[in-house]
């Protein structure tokens, strides 16, 4: 493959320690989302952080915005399709299969 990297071995001192090994652990330990996470429902905006989920509001902060303000900086240049044996569920937070 050409763009395919090969990396020298490791140093003596960390070759026993291989990806999913306890230095690994250590380092993801208590580790969760660390931004928010914008999503659309139902033609409504929502903003999950940390775990809780809450409505994009408009700038009075009443409402439920249904629009936003995005600015795209790039985009794939290639198109993307993906197919999942076990369909789409809506409010499903598992990883699909």
């Amino acid at each position: 493959m050409a763009n395919e990297i090969i990396l020298p071995p490791p140093p003596a001192y960390l070759q026993n320690y291989l990806p999913g090994a306890p230095i690994n652990k250590d380092l993801t330990e208590n580790v969760g989302e660390s931004f928010p996470v914008l999503s659309i429902r139902s033609g409504k905006f929502f903003i999950r952080f940390q775990g809780i989920e809450k409505p994009y509001l408009d700038a009075s902060g009443r409402y439920q915005s249904p629009t936003i303000d995005v600015v795209l900086l790039r985009s794939n240049p290639v198109l993307t399709k993906v197919w999942y044996i076990k369909g789409y569920q809506s409010g499903d937070r598992d990883a699909p299969d």
